[in-house]
């Protein structure tokens, strides 16, 4: 208690010098409440951007020494298949807390309207019942419907129809026969898709609004995910010392037949007949419905996600199996990279910042302890101990840093509060990535504040260690005689 009054007694007396680190305690809470709170403010419309429309929670893919993504793009390897999916399935909707899952199988592709191509896409093939039942609100449909029945089917964003409409010089409508062409194992390949619908993501950007839901069997198709495939597969696993039986190229199972077309003259030409037996071809070509490159997860509200990717990992054999899980974060890429490297500059800049706020005010307090040296010395004269002296400034500097610093904390809350009600548009893309949304409303958080209270108290402490130090070093006698 009496090192308190002293303390207090101590701010009264010297007024200026405690207005001057208490100005520099004040903007240094504000920034740092102001900083953190925009920072996890966009972290967190990112997460709920990604997670309620795209990723989910969690996402189970495939080990590889090659880069690959979600949002596919012809700079990254197309991504890996899941070993043992039909056991992964099981094993992930067992765990507790999982809400929904989703298969999904990717690959980019070039759309064709006719035949005049009509720029690239994002192919995502799933189950739609599955899609929607995942990401109940992600989509808006403007045009068309969801498919109902089995078949090739294709939603394309309102983007993707514009650009395929402005290269054609044609009009895409619901109904329509669109080509997909993909590059896989076998080379590429061209498959029809009928136009089920046509969308926009109620929360999604330019890199988004590329995705087009296709069905699953078409990606896999194109990506040349077929049972033939996992055949041979297999069977060079079980011996490893005889070769897998080559897969033949799709051309080689055609070359065999011809058109006489001396036969063409005499009546209605029987296509069945010149294919003759086509089960060798439909064989090589039927797509293997346990190819998946992804298992996107939705956890249960309150659900933990890193505790819950600990218990489905060792569900799972994480590194053992070939099966990583990775977090939202993973499946957004780049634009979860935004903020994190958003926030590393930050902070860079506030480390700059309280280096040389510490500098200012440990000089002003070098100035106001030596102006009391004599006090001090008399004080030790009298039978104060070094301990006791340490720690009367030690406790000046924290009164002034906490009771300043509570008002940068304050000024901080009141500043995010205001702008978070009124909110921050922006029609700037890299913006709309960056907030998770067009309209970005920031909140105050516990860590900000928490963070701020605790970098200011560190900084009051480590600038009073110098001063305290001249003043101890001074002996009492001396410093008696400098009144």
């Amino acid at each position: 208690m009496i090192l308190l009054r002293l303390a207090f007694r101590n701010m009264r007396e010297h007024r200026a010098k405690t207005l001057i680190v208490g100005i520099l305690v004040t903007l240094g809470a504000f920034t740092l409440t102001a900083g953190n709170s925009f920072l996890d403010s966009i972290r967190a419309g990112q997460r709920r951007t990604f997670v309620e429309s795209f990723t989910g929670d969690l996402i189970v893919r495939a080990e590889s020494d090659e880069a690959y993504s979600l949002t596919v793009s012809p700079a990254r390897s197309p991504a890996p298949e899941l070993p043992g999916f039909p056991e992964l399935r099981a094993k992930t909707e067992a765990l507790e807390g999982v809400a929904a899952v989703l298969p999904l199988v990717n690959s980019m592709a070039t759309l064709s309207v006719g035949e005049t191509a009509a720029g690239f896409s994002m192919l995502w093939g799933v189950d739609f019942a599955e899609y929607r039942a995942m990401f109940p609100d992600s989509i808006e449909l403007v045009e068309g419907d969801w498919p109902s029945e089995p078949g090739a089917w294709i939603l394309v964003s309102e983007t993707t129809r514009s650009e395929a409409e402005a290269e054609a010089e044609v009009p895409v409508r619901v109904g329509d026969r669109l080509l997909v062409a993909g590059m896989g194992e076998g080379g590429t390949k061209i498959r029809e898709v009928t136009l089920a619908g046509v969308y926009r993501f109620r929360r999604g950007n330019d890199l988004l609004d590329r995705i087009s839901l296709t069905d699953p069997g078409t990606v896999r198709s194109l990506a040349g995910l077929t049972l033939v495939r996992r055949e041979a597969e297999a069977s060079a696993a079980a011996a490893p010392g005889i070769s897998a039986p080559a897969v033949p190229d799709e051309d080689a199972l055609f070359s065999e037949f011809s058109i006489d077309t001396a036969d063409t003259a005499a009546g209605p030409t029987d296509f069945d007949a010149i294919l003759g037996d086509t089960s060798a071809r439909d064989r090589y070509s039927a797509v293997d419905s346990d190819a998946w490159n992804f298992l996107l997860i939705r956890l249960s509200d309150g659900r933990d996600a890193g505790r819950a990717a600990e218990e489905l990992g060792a569900a799972i054999g994480e590194g053992t199996s070939g099966l990583v899980v990775s977090d939202w974060s993973w499946g957004a890429g780049v634009q979860a990279d935004l903020s994190r490297y958003l926030r590393l500059a930050f902070n860079g800049i506030v480390l700059i910042v309280v280096a040389v706020a510490a500098i200012i005010i440990m000089n002003t307090l070098v100035i106001s302890i030596t102006e009391r040296i004599p006090e001090i010395g008399t004080m030790r004269a009298i039978g104060a101990g070094r301990s006791f002296v340490r720690s009367m400034i030690v406790a000046e500097t924290l009164m002034v840093s906490l009771a300043f610093g509570t008002l940068g904390v304050l000024a901080g809350c009141l500043t995010v509060g205001i702008l978070g009600r009124a909110g921050i548009s922006s029609t700037n893309e890299i913006l709309a990535t960056l907030f998770g949304g067009e309209v970005f409303r920031p909140a105050v958080t516990a860590a900000a504040v928490a963070n701020a209270l605790a970098a200011m108290a560190a900084v009051g402490v480590v600038s009073c260690l110098y001063p305290v130090s001249v003043a101890l070093r001074i002996p009492p006698v001396r410093a008696m005689q400098k009144a």
